[in-house]
């Protein structure tokens, strides 16, 4: 359970609604639920990292974020502060995934979808490898969030796209230069940005839907704001 901080009013259906969107467009991510206790709102995300039995006997499966897995200290977990590159997390999955054919594509997607919403802070540790018995795949997303929806917080991306550091990458040079850097295929980059765009747009109106009787405010906010980051994309 999360309670919503109160420097950040609106948090819970905000993370709400993204969590619940990415699921809607194909994006593997835990259950949540929206909670009020007394004045607080809070999110219940449910664990993937338990496993049970039929007997009801819970096992927990190891994981790491990609900044354990790189090596890098939590301080570290941003580009700007010598933390993991886009380069570094593709490297990663390439080398490390058992299989890299399915998660490096899963990870261009939650890039792709992070810009889409307009999340400045996917950072390192937010990012995870998942271990059961031999495998080892990249975990589902958490702590999606628009963060433009508190206009004090920072354009600035946690990992570069290209070498672009805002939120706002949005031109074909920017993407470009990250496959360049990545070796990976423009193509399959272009496509996958026009398969989220319509996805994202065919699925809005029902997540708000969804979410408007937990904040109104925050759940007719955040579709405006993504409808316009969809045509900028396309």
């Amino acid at each position: 359970m999360k309670p919503e901080p109160d420097r950040f009013p609106g948090l819970a259906v905000n993370e709400i609604f993204c969590m619940t969107l990415a699921h809607a467009v194909g994006l593997n991510v835990p259950k949540t639920k929206y909670l009020r206790i007394g004045s607080k709102s809070c999110i219940l995300v449910q664990r993937y990292d338990r496993t049970t039995d039929e007997t009801g006997h819970t096992t927990r499966l190891h994981q790491e974020d990609f900044c354990q897995a790189l090596g890098f200290p939590p301080e570290r977990k941003y580009q700007a502060e010598r933390g993991p590159t886009l380069g570094d997390c593709i490297s990663l999955l390439r080398d490390w995934s058992t299989t890299p054919v399915l998660d490096i594509p899963k990870f261009i997607n939650g890039l792709i979808f992070n810009v889409l919403i307009g999340n400045a802070d996917a950072h390192g540790k937010n990012y995870s490898l998942l271990y059961s018995n031999s495998d080892r795949r990249l975990s589902p997303y958490y702590d999606l969030v628009c963060t433009l929806a508190w206009p004090n917080l920072s354009r600035n991306l946690a990992m570069k796209i290209g070498d672009c550091s805002s939120v706002n990458a949005f031109t074909i040079g920017n993407w470009q230069k990250m496959v360049k850097k990545t070796g990976l295929g423009w193509p399959m980059i272009r496509e996958r940005m026009v398969e989220s765009c319509h996805r994202v747009l065919d699925n809005l109106d029902e997540v708000q839907e969804q979410t408007i009787e937990y904040n109104e405010s925050m759940a007719t906010h955040l579709p405006e704001n993504i409808k316009g980051r969809v045509g900028r994309m396309l």
